[in-house]
């Protein structure tokens, strides 16, 4: 069986290529889809087993999640500007870059020792979100 690249996948319709190759694609679009529902079955797994769920649910549902993407969204929109990205990203890219990029600075930031109140919280959400855009850019996402 041939692997074949994503590109070639995009240059003719799946229903147009070999039955080989329409069987690989179909393949690993399955071992992909199974491989998300392991990793979301263990991610449950240990939310519920160690508590955090039902800590995470209560947090949820006593703020408006209006205001947390907008606030997500505000994040990423920052980074975009400071990265100069904004042209290459709508909304939803903000809202994404927004929540895994304050992910990942508020991982960074207790092993840098960076704390402080409200506002150094935001600054470190926005730093979280200039690396994430940083390292798309190495990875070529962006230009």
């Amino acid at each position: 069986m041939t692997q074949n690249t994503p590109a070639e996948y995009f240059q003719t319709p799946v229903i147009e290529l070999g039955v080989d190759r329409r069987a690989a694609f179909i393949t690993r679009t399955y071992v992909h889809l199974f491989a998300a529902i392991l990793a979301f079955a263990g991610i449950e797994i240990y939310l519920f087993s160690s508590g955090l769920a039902e800590r995470l649910a209560a947090t949820m549902l006593s703020v408006s999640w209006l205001w947390i993407l907008g606030g997500f969204m505000v994040v990423g929109w920052l980074a975009s500007l400071v990265m100069k990205t904004g042209a290459q990203m709508g909304i939803i890219a903000n809202v994404v870059v927004g929540i895994i990029g304050s992910g990942l600075g508020h991982w960074l930031a207790p092993m840098l020792s960076i704390e402080g109140g409200s506002i150094m919280q935001w600054i470190i959400s926005i730093g979280g979100a200039v690396l994430l855009i940083l390292i798309l850019k190495v990875l070529g996402v962006f230009k």
